[in-house]
């Protein structure tokens, strides 16, 4: 890979099930879900042991047949 190249990168997520839940039943007619991610990257022949990240924003979400509520 070269410098600003680009390069898909599995990634693991945990979200604990009743997190989950209460957004997705707290979406209502916005469908829009606001999300956190923050970790480490570990690279692969750099002298620095980790590179920190932070990174959040808002994700629109398509309209769900059956999960709409009265209203929407």
């Amino acid at each position: 890979m070269s410098a600003l190249g680009e390069t898909v990168v599995p990634v693991l997520v945990n979200v604990p099930t009743n997190d989950l839940l209460e957004r997705v039943l707290a979406l209502g007619s916005e469908r829009q879900l606001s999300y956190r991610l923050t970790g480490e990257a570990e690279l692969d022949g750099i002298f620095l042991p980790t590179v920190p990240f932070e990174r959040e924003g808002t994700l629109s979400l398509p309209e769900i047949p059956g999960l709409t509520g009265p209203g929407s």
